[in-house]
């Protein structure tokens, strides 16, 4: 059949073939829009791993900062409670010391405020220093008191030669004054702060 001859074939086979021909073309179309839908998609996935593996970076880096400064930080407050633990122990100690200063000037009879501080410094010292210290204050407050009923004319009865027990009672208080450093020394050496 000749060219001439095609035309019979009709306006609706001229409308189906050019329709299939534009379907077959949009169909072209929208598959290379979809595959330059995908390429970027693709892309885009791959920056956001990327992105995500900066970020993680970042996150272990700040991490690892951030466990250095609270490591500082713990270092920090440890200093402070030791710090804190030498100011007590060195006002307590000062309690301790200006009892024993004003016993040896007053002949024996410290004032009633540092009296009373020691006796409350007595309770603290225990736990700063130890049970050795408390007791120590514990025994010099003790004969302290029965030097105290001597002097005040109130001896215990039991008591055959008070000029022998109060000599021995002082040279105790005495002894525990000289003893009292070398048993606080590693408590208040600045060297076990650091």
């Amino acid at each position: 059949m000749p060219a001439w001859e095609l035309a019979p074939l009709g306006w609706e086979a001229l409308a189906t073939f050019t329709t299939g021909g534009l379907a077959v073309c949009a169909a072209y179309k929208v598959g290379r829009r979809q595959v330059k839908i995908s390429k970027k998609q693709t892309e885009i996935a791959d920056e956001m791993r990327r992105l995500q593996a900066v970020r993680d970076e970042e996150d272990s880096e700040f991490k690892t900062h951030q466990t250095a400064i609270l490591g500082k930080q713990a270092d920090i407050e440890a200093q402070k409670i030791k710090i804190e633990l030498f100011t007590r122990r060195l006002a307590v100690y000062h309690v301790i010391r200006d009892w024993f200063v004003e016993y040896f000037k007053a002949d024996a009879r410290p004032s009633e405020e540092t009296h009373r501080c020691f006796v409350a410094a007595r309770s603290e010292a225990k736990f700063l220093f130890g049970d050795e210290v408390a007791v120590l204050m514990e025994l010099v407050q003790h004969r302290a008191e029965i030097i105290e009923q001597y002097l005040s004319g109130n001896p215990p009865t039991d008591d055959v030669d008070p000029e022998a027990r109060i000599a021995e009672f002082r040279k105790f208080v005495c002894d525990a004054a000289m003893k009292l450093p070398t048993l606080v020394e590693k408590q208040l050496n600045l060297s076990n702060l650091g």
